[in-house]
């Protein structure tokens, strides 16, 4: 039989039809792989200074937004911001449908069981309180015992822990609590409106806080509790679509933070 006609016999054959199909897969594969990888990090963040920061351009920056996009264009990683509401980027991650990371979150064990956390971005300082100065309460007061006293009203955001030792305290002492949706800012002035008495807030952000507000040391002060320690650190918050390797790679060019405790809100 000529060559051309044993060719095209052979080309007709299941088996040619079979590894054709085998290998227009692995084309296709090898094909879409740089697409993947070239996938936009969408980053979900909240208006919050000093840590996140919207500028000109879409750009946001802080103390959270900046070593983070230091980290994502020195590896060339495309990213983009979204302003998004906290409860809808916790159903976001929570569905996991997207290629989305929520920025400066606290870790702890309910949120590893629906997302994955990068290494630690940055470490606040230390929990501080907020509280209406009319009341009269020393600095160095311990939390646990303002908890202790049902006639202070503590308020808190939903949504929100506000970290480890602060979340336990919240548990076990069970506060008179008002429960909030507002951005910190409308908190602080809610306090001067004598809708609650004291709200949780991070030692950097407490005097910006309070300034955004209009308020000043006669309307509120700021209380440094005894009983509450070093503050913790802070991480990308990512759905189960965000590859490994991508966070990887983001973690091999954050700086240095220690992780500390385990964080809880």
């Amino acid at each position: 039989m000529p060559m051309n006609a044993a060719w095209v016999g052979w080309s007709r054959s299941p088996g040619a039809t079979l590894l054709r199909s085998f290998f227009g897969a692995l084309l296709a594969l090898v094909l879409a792989a740089p697409c993947a990888a070239q996938e936009t990090l969408v980053l979900l963040y909240n208006e919050r200074p000093p840590y996140n920061i919207s500028g000109e351009g879409g750009e946001v920056s802080g103390l959270v937004a900046t070593p983070l996009v230091n980290a994502l264009r020195a590896l060339g990683i495309r990213y983009r911001w979204e302003n998004t509401p906290l409860a809808r980027q916790f159903k976001m991650i929570e569905l996991g449908k997207g290629n989305e990371c929520m920025v400066g979150m606290f870790r702890n064990p309910e949120r590893e069981r629906y997302g994955k956390f990068s290494a630690p971005i940055y470490r606040d300082l230390r929990m501080v309180g907020i509280a209406r100065a009319e009341l009269g309460l020393r600095d160095g007061i311990r939390a646990a015992d303002l908890m202790d006293d049902r006639s202070k009203r503590l308020m808190l955001k939903s949504g929100l822990t506000y970290g480890t030792e602060l979340a336990r305290m919240v548990r076990e002492r069970k506060p008179t609590t008002e429960w909030v949706t507002v951005e910190s800012v409308q908190m602080v002035q809610m306090l001067k409106a004598d809708r609650a008495d004291w709200m949780p807030a991070t030692e950097e952000e407490a005097g910006y806080l309070i300034a955004q507000a209009g308020l000043g040391p006669r309307d509120v002060t700021v209380l440094h509790f005894a009983d509450l320690g070093e503050g913790e650190a802070r991480y990308l918050l990512c759905s189960r679509l965000v590859p490994d390797t991508l966070i990887k790679r983001i973690n091999s060019a954050l700086p240095t933070v220690s992780e500390g405790r385990p964080a809880g809100g």
